[in-house]
């Protein structure tokens, strides 16, 4: 999520942005400024408007934790695919039938 998506739905959570001005903590005219870019976000009216919406951060170890799980997950099943391959290969070879355009169409 971008800066502009957490504001729009800070902004729709609150109904208008005078509002979420109010909530935050800042006048209308010092939200609407901070909006269009003629001052500057403060990182505890930033921290605010994340706890407003109800945004939380990722972490970074948790998230990489979940990509190994995956990533170890389809490691199995791709070798589960490979031994099936290899077994119907060989059933087919073994019983003298035609496996070679068995091959192209598991492959």
């Amino acid at each position: 999520m971008n800066f502009i998506s957490l504001l729009s739905n800070a902004i729709k959570k609150a109904g208008k942005q005078e509002t979420l001005a109010t909530d935050l903590g800042l006048s209308p005219s010092g939200l609407s400024r901070r909006i269009n870019g003629e001052t500057g976000w403060a990182e505890k009216d930033i921290n605010k408007l994340l706890e407003y919406t109800d945004c939380q951060f990722a972490s970074l170890y948790e998230t990489e934790k979940k990509i190994k799980v995956l990533q170890d997950t389809i490691t199995i099943l791709l070798m589960g695919l490979r031994v099936l391959v290899w077994v119907n290969l060989y059933l087919l070879e073994h019983r003298g039938k035609d496996f070679q355009s068995k091959i192209f169409l598991i492959s």
